[in-house]
């Protein structure tokens, strides 16, 4: 049986979600990083690039998300900045929702870890 640390760590799954088609397509993984309070998202299509989600409120039963990219400059840490806010609530199943810069379709992030 998994120990609760084994659980935490193994990856979250992400996929767009058309709303026209509510069809889903594997997007990549998302890791929890506890010392941070964020999710580093591992997306397929942008495999180089450094994407991070945060929890930046709780109304009621509604969360909201901002989602970020690393920006780099000389190959080295530059800045973040915002290209995506996300949302949970009991009616996304806790999943979270992004609406996530120029796509049509949502990026989502289960958050049941199977």
């Amino acid at each position: 049986m998994e120990n609760v640390q084994e659980q935490k760590n193994r990856p979250l799954q992400l996929w767009w979600f058309d709303t026209e088609t509510k069809k889903n397509m594997s997007a990549g993984v998302a890791f929890y990083d506890e010392k941070f309070g964020e999710y580093r998202l591992k997306i397929d299509v942008y495999p180089e690039t450094q994407y991070y989600a945060k929890a930046i409120s709780l109304q009621s039963d509604l969360a909201l998300y901002r989602m970020e990219v690393v920006i780099k400059k000389d190959g080295k840490f530059y800045q973040r900045k915002t290209v995506g806010e996300g949302h949970s609530s009991p009616n996304t199943n806790g999943d979270i929702f992004f609406d996530f810069g120029p796509h049509k379709k949502l990026l989502v992030m289960g958050m049941k870890n199977n």
